[in-house]
């Protein structure tokens, strides 16, 4: 399978500077050219409790589709939705405002979010493909679903869980992170430009 992403988001008022887009976007070209980064999917949070870094997340996902080829984007808050035209078509300004209002505003349901991924992605994801899922893993107390989860992780080579909370508050309240954790290669804190940095640093390296 070539290179491509698979993305889910969460809607917030966080929105990043220019110049902090342009650092990533070049972060990842620099590092792309070193080598092949092996990044297939990829799946983030836009729902309201991650409303201060869901854009940010979005920048994220638009930087990706600037650099990587091939790159497949969704968003979802209870439900996940492509929205791989708008980061290929729009600026990011256009593309976050527009994935906001498709995909965010709804109560987070991560159960839901991953049965509608693994709809998505059908039969695009084998032992090649890396799923990237960006979110707190608050799930409003509803089906998380893992058993959907472990299949995506059986088909897929690894899933990098990127959460914005810090470890201390995983499995409190709503939280399923820990729920989560045995199905990822790799859990992480990720909650700044310099996170996301090391993610697609450690990429590269295949070892995260």
């Amino acid at each position: 399978m070539g290179l491509h992403t698979k993305l889910l988001a969460e809607d917030g008022d966080y929105f990043p500077t220019q110049q902090d887009m342009q650092q990533l976007t070049y972060s990842i070209a620099l590092t792309s050219q070193h080598g092949d980064i092996d990044l297939d999917a990829a799946t983030g949070d836009v729902s309201g409790s991650v409303a201060n870094v869901s854009r940010f997340f979005l920048m994220f996902l638009h930087s990706l589709t600037e650099i990587l080829p091939n790159v497949r984007t969704f968003a979802f808050s209870n439900k996940a939705g492509e929205v791989t035209d708008l980061f290929e078509n729009k600026d990011i300004e256009v593309a976050a405002a527009e994935t906001l209002l498709l995909n965010g505003g709804g109560s987070t349901d991560y159960g839901q979010a991953f049965v509608d991924l693994e709809g998505l992605l059908e039969n695009n994801i084998d032992r090649k493909t890396t799923v990237i899922i960006l979110g707190d893993a608050r799930s409003n107390y509803g089906d998380p679903r893992c058993d959907v989860l472990k299949t995506i992780q059986e088909k897929s080579k690894r899933i990098l869980f990127l959460n914005p909370e810090p470890k201390s508050v995983w499995g409190t309240g709503d939280s399923e992170m820990l729920r989560f954790v045995p199905y990822c290669s790799k859990s992480k804190v990720c909650s700044s430009l310099f996170d996301l940095e090391r993610v697609v640093d450690d990429m590269l390296r295949s070892s995260i």
